[in-house]
């Protein structure tokens, strides 16, 4: 069983927070192509700019295990895709 405290970490728990987590990658990732377009920090890093097929790798094992997630456990869902799809999987019935 997972304590509250780790469970809360693992998914988008608020809006906010799963706007933070967002900005916080698109970051990492400018830095990332920073580095990569910036010889002397390439240099100073020891790092190789990626083929063609090095980035598909890349992309297609983070399309996997993202999709992984999503199937293994509903934490990692963002609150605002699970209503959404409660809704059109079952719409509510209309007053009268």
């Amino acid at each position: 069983m997972y304590s509250s405290s780790s469970s809360a970490s693992l998914g988008a728990a608020t809006r906010a927070r799963a706007m933070a987590v967002g900005v916080l990658c698109l970051v990492l990732l400018a830095l990332y192509v920073v580095v990569l377009a910036i010889e002397p920090l390439r240099a100073f890093f020891a790092l190789v700019v990626p083929g063609l097929w090095a980035w598909v790798a890349t992309l297609g094992g983070a399309s996997l295990t993202v999709g992984a997630l999503v199937l293994m456990d509903e934490r990692f869902v963002p609150d605002e895709v699970r209503r959404r799809f409660a809704r059109s999987r079952f719409p509510q019935a209309p007053s009268s």
